[in-house]
């Protein structure tokens, strides 16, 4: 028997890595005097390797045409949130924003940009714009749609009362019957195949950290009468 020999390890097979696709839904959620808030979402394909972090530029737009208009990165450190502060703005300037997703091939093709934004402080207390009543059908679904504004955005919180009792307010327990949706400045309370006794006075309320606005709904949902109450109405009507 000759000498023992030592077997190499067998090489695996992987699946090819490509960088990810860019990030989407670049959006500026707060702009202060000097400072931008800027959310994102994550690229649907990452490429065949996880995302490790992000790179955030910045374009300022040098109206006077003394300096060339550059992309500068923003972070110093590896950012593997989807949200960042952009600070040392100068008040007053004109800047873009873009987004770069990396994983093990590398950077990304940049994302869509958010801007130009003017740096100023434009915080606000919260508004609401909401109709005053609305009718939905038995069986169907029913979208209270309220329009909301603020800045920093709203905490938002629903409420619903009996009509007769519009004191007597509770928070919406949020289940497979209805839910609570927001999508940019829109929330909607969705009610799925609403039942007439949906039927409620119902309250959105919006506070940050400049005050609170509240707006009521009065919903009414039509269909026909319980059976039980037709016979009442034969036998004593």
């Amino acid at each position: 028997m000759g000498p023992l020999t030592e077997t190499p390890e067998p090489a695996r097979a992987r699946d090819p890595i490509y960088i990810p696709d860019p990030p989407t839904h670049v959006k500026v959620n707060l702009v202060t005097k000097d400072t931008v808030t800027l959310t994102w979402v994550p690229p649907k394909n990452n490429g065949g390797s996880p995302v490790k972090h992000y790179i955030i530029e910045r374009l300022s737009w040098d109206t006077s045409g003394s300096e060339k208009e550059t992309w500068k990165q923003c972070n110093k450190r590896n950012v593997e949130e989807t949200i960042f502060i952009i600070e040392d703005l100068k008040n007053g300037g004109e800047y873009e924003f873009r987004v770069k997703a990396v994983n093990e091939a590398g950077p990304s093709r940049p994302s869509a940009t958010a801007g130009p934004i003017i740096i100023k402080d434009q915080t606000c207390a919260p508004t609401i714009e909401l109709k005053e009543q609305m009718e939905g059908e038995e069986g169907l679904d029913v979208h209270i749609v309220a329009r909301i504004h603020g800045c920093p955005f709203p905490s938002l919180v629903w409420q619903k009362a009996p009509i007769a009792k519009p004191e007597d307010k509770a928070v919406v327990q949020y289940d497979q019957h209805v839910n609570k949706l927001i999508i940019d400045n829109k929330c909607t309370l969705l009610i799925q195949q609403s039942k007439r006794d949906d039927s409620s006075l119902y309250a959105i309320t919006a506070s940050n950290s400049l005050g609170k606005a509240s707006k009521d709904i009065k919903l009414t949902v039509l269909g026909e009468e319980p059976l039980s109450e037709c016979i009442s109405f034969f036998l004593f009507g």
